[in-house]
């Protein structure tokens, strides 16, 4: 999809030589990239402790089941 933007030159040359993109297509994907994974984990950090197991559950038993 294409999309113009008006960006900072001073914003995206910072994010272009942290993240070693060559290009600025490459830097803003990999800026969306690592949004979404760290949106994602803290998600994941906010249900920590949230899950319940089943009182038959057997940790070990899972553990070795590979």
């Amino acid at each position: 999809m294409r999309t113009t933007l008006d960006l900072p030159d001073t914003l995206l040359d910072q994010a272009r030589a942290l993240s070693r993109e060559k290009t600025k297509r490459g830097t803003i994907m990999t800026a969306l990239q690592e949004y979404i994974r760290m949106k994602r984990l803290e998600k994941l950090a906010q249900s920590a402790g949230a899950v319940r197991m089943d009182a038959s559950f057997d940790l070990s038993k899972a553990r070795h089941a590979r």
